[in-house]
């Protein structure tokens, strides 16, 4: 009797072994199929690349896919900041390089035809604002010039601390700009339900790539969207740390303001091609004369050296 126990026991352990090895196998398979398929839909993504693997393109702009009303399109730079930041295990937030480019794969009104097309390019690696120096800043300028021409607006995503020294600095970096550069953040990290951070980049993105005959186009400037406000860049400053309408621009009103509707001044800021005649009236000159492009790189060129 003893002995057919002891043999009973161990067919017993060996099933229980043989379960144990099958059970690992089968997750094994499934994190291997979860990673490959993760590989996979990366791959696939045709708007998102690495600051670091993917430099600035060679100046072909990208097709515009046919199904979007929208013919305008709009680079994201994704620098980091709180909109770009998850909890890590300890619960305190930190930058998650890849989250929020796929986040913005996932939203609804990103891929509505109205909207523009837009590219992403993320940092590496993403800084929170209190990292960020003036070298940055520099850095963030020259992509704007090399991929200037590819684009209809851009887009600059970055922490709140800083932001308004950043708009500042690259409302003189980038003058004679004849595109809009909006720059924005969120005061509560894109994870969270309640962000403010999917208002803020829908509506820069509206701004950066607007289309509407019936209205003035967005002024080429270094403005600021935040919460319902777009802002002349080197106007503004963050002047709440912990509302959601943390900036303002206490001594020049805001370019617009977001609330049933957009309602804009546009068509009362008078730019570099308006001209002034012998009465003092201002006229719109040609804009043949208007080369932005070439006084955005003699800029550029000369801050270098």
């Amino acid at each position: 009797r003893k002995r057919l126990f002891e043999m009973a026991s161990s067919e017993e352990q060996q099933q229980q072994s043989e379960a144990m090895m099958s059970t690992k196998l089968s997750k094994m398979q499934v994190t291997s199929s979860e990673s490959a398929s993760n590989l996979r839909s990366l791959a696939l993504s045709p708007t998102t690349s690495s600051k670091k693997l993917a430099p600035p393109g060679a100046g072909r702009p990208p097709s515009v896919p046919k199904k979007r009303k929208n013919p305008k399109r709009v680079l994201v730079l994704l620098t980091g900041g709180t909109m770009a930041m998850k909890a890590n295990a300890d619960g305190a937030l930190e930058p998650a390089p890849g989250y929020l480019a796929a986040k913005m794969r996932s939203m609804g009104e990103l891929r509505d035809a109205k909207m523009p097309y837009y590219e992403v390019v993320e940092y590496s690696p993403l800084l929170d604002s209190a990292d960020m120096v003036p070298t940055d800043w520099s850095t963030i300028a020259s992509d704007v010039r090399e991929r200037y021409d590819e684009f209809d607006g851009f887009v600059v995503i970055l922490g709140t601390d800083t932001l308004a020294y950043c708009a500042s600095a690259l409302s003189f970096m980038l003058e004679n700009l004849g595109k809009p550069v909006v720059l924005t953040g969120s005061m509560v990290p894109f994870c969270e339900a309640h962000s403010d951070g999917r208002r803020n980049l829908v509506m820069s993105l509206i701004f950066a790539g607007r289309q509407n005959a019936r209205r003035a186009p967005t002024p080429g400037e270094v403005l600021v969207f935040f919460h319902d406000r777009l802002l002349r860049g080197c106007r503004s400053s963050k002047v709440d740390s912990l509302g959601l309408a943390a900036f303002d621009s206490p001594n020049f009103p805001p370019l617009a303001t977001v609330g049933v509707s957009i309602n804009d001044r546009f068509d009362s800021i008078r730019t570099k091609n308006d001209v002034r005649d012998d009465d003092g009236a201002t006229k719109a000159s040609s804009p043949n004369n208007n080369n932005n492009n070439n006084n955005v790189v003699g800029v550029m060129a000369k801050m270098e050296t």
